[in-house]
């Protein structure tokens, strides 16, 4: 589980202050995983349901700032103009970024019911300069810091998690909301992995990756047998006119053409049989050990191959064939 989507009790909505009390609280191990999404109505656009009053952040080193991927996606979809900077977000810049489809006569005339002029949004008392409009951005997002401290949100809070969630995390996050925010967000009951069952894991892809890596130099160790015993065959294919190159290309070529297939077999069976009794045991093992990840470790496992074999089979096959045969190697 990678996203806590949190829904804001209406009658206990938080304040912008309490909200950033209550994220500052948190760990560094917890701010370092988390990317924040929380929004919240405008007052002055209750009655168009529309736009949300939006911020997308992180919090590391006591610094908010625009995550990474949101930035990207918004910038590669800007309409025009530009994003918001980190810069304008420490500074608490009257700044915004604004949804670009307008087609909606509902979102247009809630827009125009607060902007003076084209480039300025009136609300919460404060004058926000349009500075970009992006086909990513479904509302209005400001500087979170630019937010005055008594606006309510009263939406959603959104965590995303560069890894799965985990039990500890989890109740930190309870622990700091409890606190800060008494009664304003509704937590369900999720069964969450704590430390000693995330340590299994780890310990599973560990052990994984070794063999993996002693898969691939065995098999180099096989293949080495098979070059010497094939010595005459590669010779007879040189004085016949066959390239280096191209006998460096079939050896590489047969490898992976065995190599490949297990894999697949290998994913198959993992997939239809093992991951449905392993679930059983190991309820995380869907987000812990994802075919993401066994693809990585096949890569890894290719890579070493690769390496290890082309070497051996330059080292073959630029012996020349005359002191292959005073060696009487073939």
């Amino acid at each position: 589980m990678n996203e806590l989507a949190l829904e804001i009790q209406k009658d206990h909505a938080p304040t912008c202050k309490q909200v950033r009390q209550f994220i500052e609280s948190l760990s560094e191990e917890t701010l370092n995983e988390t990317t924040f999404f929380i929004s919240g109505t405008i007052d002055t656009l209750a009655d168009y349901n529309f736009p949300y009053l939006e911020s997308r952040f992180v919090y590391q080193n006591k610094e908010y700032t625009i995550p990474t991927e949101f930035r990207k996606n918004a910038e590669d979809k800007l309409m025009f103009g530009r994003m918001i900077t980190d810069e304008e977000e420490q500074s608490s810049a009257l700044v915004a970024c604004v949804e670009t489809s307008l087609s909606s006569k509902n979102v247009q005339e809630s827009v125009q019911s607060i902007m003076t002029d084209d480039e300025t949004l009136v609300f919460m008392n404060q004058e926000y300069h349009i500075v970009g409009g992006s086909g990513v951005i479904a509302n209005i997002i400001v500087p979170f810091l630019s937010v005055p401290d008594d606006f309510v949100y009263d939406d959603v809070i959104i965590l995303d998690f560069k890894q799965p969630l985990n039990r500890t995390i989890y109740q930190e996050i309870i622990a700091a909301s409890t606190k800060y925010m008494p009664d304003a967000l509704i937590f369900p009951d999720l069964k969450l992995p704590d430390h000693d069952t995330i340590s299994i894991f780890d310990n599973i892809i560990a052990i994984s990756i070794l063999i993996s890596v002693f898969s691939a130099f065995n098999f180099v160790l096989l293949y080495h047998f098979i070059l010497n015993k094939r010595n005459h065959d590669l010779a007879v294919m040189r004085v016949c006119g066959c390239s280096k190159l191209k006998v460096f290309g079939n050896c590489i070529g047969e490898c992976l053409l065995i190599s490949m297939p297990f894999y697949v077999l290998g994913t198959g069976i993992y997939i239809f049989l093992l991951h449905a009794v392993l679930k059983k045991n190991y309820p995380y093992i869907s987000d812990v050990y994802s075919l993401k990840v066994y693809a990585l470790i096949f890569a890894l496992y290719i890579v070493i191959l690769m390496l290890a074999v082309g070497i051996m089979v330059l080292s073959h096959i630029n012996q020349s064939i005359v002191s292959q045969l005073k060696e009487k190697k073939i």
